[in-house]
């Protein structure tokens, strides 16, 4: 009687990297999955640049020969990544954990099936599918960041929502705050615009504090399972960090050369004791149907939320202004929240005896910054 063998052609492997790039016309080079589970990397950032040609700038935008985040694309699932800055194209690779990659593919020559608004290059991501076999997996790591684990730390006061990174209206203004014109047209001695000061929260002390180790924790799940003839798989990965980073900082300015001194015009001299408490909290959730040999149907998630706490502190002298000789005291606190999400809806088909392959990507991608609450005083 006749047999017949049937299997899923998988894209993690080296074998199958190595055949997609030999097989390409362009000049691309990538990472496969089992490439990642070899090293310690921990999210794409880490993972991309390892690619000969890119780097990473601030821990999460990548740059190819050279190029900024601005002259390059990057894909996700063939379809645009949602960029997580309000005012530049900016994917932040920091948000996709290493482990759920399949495949990332570095693309630096043109060709008819890729964008054309790159100069640098194209970055392809394919996040993982159907898995192999159900799993569970939980991880914890700690870091010691030299300089800033154990030492002095300030900072804004907290909410039990800003642990996950999210803004529960601590920071927003009273519900009843007056707009920007009524309180333009308050006199500076009409009691309701002392009146709105009042409503403010008087928090103008950072609280000290000892950092901590870094740490990150991560729990990873996927199951599979047959509903009929319908092959049904769900990876679901949730993440969640916190880092502190400490640093002195010395900010200085200068007006034009003083030739017949022969020393610089100082226009101020100022030291910064700069606090930083950065809190990520990212979820993916990825569905795969194989409906049979030939069609394919995924919907796949990818949400992150980021918010990134600073108290600054900063001494020093302002030489322009008439009490050039008194030292100054200034001192700030910010909030910045920072949110995206990615929905994607594929389908893969194979057509007239599997001689034509048809893929589709719907995509759907949101971002948010918000910077409420800033706060400066001297």
């Amino acid at each position: 009687s006749e047999v017949v063998v049937s299997g899923v052609r998988t894209i993690d492997n080296d074998f199958s990297l190595l055949t997609a790039i030999r097989e390409s016309k362009l000049v691309v080079t990538g990472v496969s999955a089992e490439m990642i589970s070899r090293s310690p990397d921990r999210d794409a950032a880490e993972v991309v640049k390892r690619v000969p040609g890119v780097t990473i700038m601030g821990g999460r935008f990548v740059v190819i020969r050279g190029l900024s985040e601005r002259y390059n694309v990057s894909m996700l699932h063939g379809a645009y990544a949602p960029s997580m800055e309000a005012d530049r194209r900016s994917f932040a690779f920091d948000i996709i954990p290493s482990g759920q990659i399949d495949q990332l593919l570095v693309f630096k020559s043109p060709s008819p099936e890729l964008p054309g608004d790159f100069a640098g290059g194209v970055v392809k991501i394919t996040t993982k599918s159907i898995p192999d076999q159900n799993t569970l997996s939980v991880s914890y790591s700690l870091g010691y960041r030299n300089g800033t684990s154990f030492e002095d730390f300030n900072q804004g006061s907290r909410s039990g929502s800003q642990f996950l990174g999210f803004n529960a209206g601590t920071n927003d203004l009273p519900a009843d705050f007056p707009t920007t014109s009524q309180i333009k047209g308050y006199d500076l001695n009409d009691p309701r615009r002392a009146r709105a000061g009042r409503m403010l929260p008087n928090t103008w002390v950072p609280e000290q504090t000892t950092a901590f180790l870094d740490q990150s924790v991560s729990i990873t799940g996927g199951v599979k399972f047959n509903a009929g003839k319908v092959r049904i798989g769900n990876i679901t990965s949730i993440n969640l960090s916190h880092s502190r980073t400490h640093f002195s900082v010395a900010r200085r300015d200068f007006d034009v050369y003083d030739v017949t001194a022969n020393e610089p015009d100082p226009r101020y001299d100022y030291s910064d004791d700069q606090n930083n408490l950065n809190v990520r909290t990212g979820i993916l959730h990825n569905w795969a149907f194989k409906l049979d040999d030939n069609n394919t149907i995924e919907f796949k998630n990818l949400f992150n939320q980021i918010n990134n706490s600073q108290y600054i502190y900063r001494t020093g002298l302002n030489f322009e202004n008439s009490n050039s000789g008194d030292p100054r005291g200034f001192g700030g606190f910010s909030e910045t929240y920072r949110g995206v999400y990615s929905g994607q809806l594929l389908g893969k088909h194979k057509l007239f005896d599997s001689k034509t392959n048809v893929n589709w990507v719907l995509n759907a991608g949101i971002s948010h910054r918000d910077l409420p609450d800033m706060r400066r005083y001297r």
